[in-house]
């Protein structure tokens, strides 16, 4: 497993149990606020505190990159690929729109037709009897060879 696979799910982990860095922070002032402290409360301080520094600046990089991504996801158009009414496999396989004039649907918009619609009608069944068909035998040919001690 790769190191930045593992920091990630390391972090995912904190973030379920934790749910955010201001959770964390506050089971930390909980312990040091604790009078009689143990050897064991002192190792536990130690630890959510190294659990709340890489939270925290996950979760401001986190913020930042997203605050990034909304700011250019905004101004890019949305690429419809295989369910825009341009695409072709071969020829456009991003569905683009040929240019900034048209739009880019993901389906034809058809105005309503005023022809009425076309009810089908009732096709009656055949009154005579049904044709027999029969099966023909085929005639097969054998054929006889010649042995060579002849």
């Amino acid at each position: 497993m790769s190191q930045r696979k593992h920091h990630l799910q390391r972090i995912h982990a904190l973030q379920e149990r934790y749910i955010s860095s201001s959770n964390l922070l506050g089971k930390v002032t909980r312990l040091e606020s604790k009078s009689p402290k143990t050897a064991t409360d002192y190792k536990n301080i130690e630890k959510l505190n190294g659990k709340y520094k890489l939270l925290l600046k996950y979760e401001q990089d986190h913020s930042k990159l997203s605050e990034a991504t909304s700011d250019f996801s905004s101004e890019a158009p949305k690429l419809l690929k295989h369910h825009s009414i341009y695409y072709d496999a071969e020829l456009n396989p991003l569905g683009k729109a040929p240019f900034s004039g048209l739009p880019n649907f993901a389906s034809y918009k058809v105005k309503q037709s005023t022809i009425p619609s076309n009810t089908d009608e009732p096709i009656p069944l055949p009154s005579t009897p049904k044709p027999r068909f029969y099966k023909l035998k085929q005639v097969q040919t054998t054929y006889v060879s010649k042995s060579y001690n002849e």
